[in-house]
């Protein structure tokens, strides 16, 4: 199941984490990926403060980028499955 329709990104990858929470990571998204993920985060908590992140990035060795709704996991919890392939 895709939580998002961009589809300009590289590659959507699932996984999910602790608690049964799932989250879409973006591998090498695009700018329109980035904006329009965000959007989508603030359209779905419009109390959100503006102050806070709505997505959250992480590099591979490789110089792969990755991006996911920062509401759905931390840097510790996502960059660990993006590590080990899921």
């Amino acid at each position: 199941m895709t939580l998002l329709n961009l589809p300009e990104a590289d590659e959507y990858i699932h996984f999910v984490l602790p608690g049964g929470r799932p989250v879409e990571v973006i591998k090498n998204p695009t700018s329109v990926d980035e904006r329009a993920l965000s959007k989508e985060v603030r359209k779905s908590l419009p109390d959100l403060p503006m102050s806070e992140p709505t997505i959250r990035n992480s590099y591979d060795p490789e110089g792969n980028r990755f991006i996911w709704r920062a509401d759905r996991g931390t840097h510790r919890e996502v960059e660990g499955k993006i590590k080990r392939g899921g």
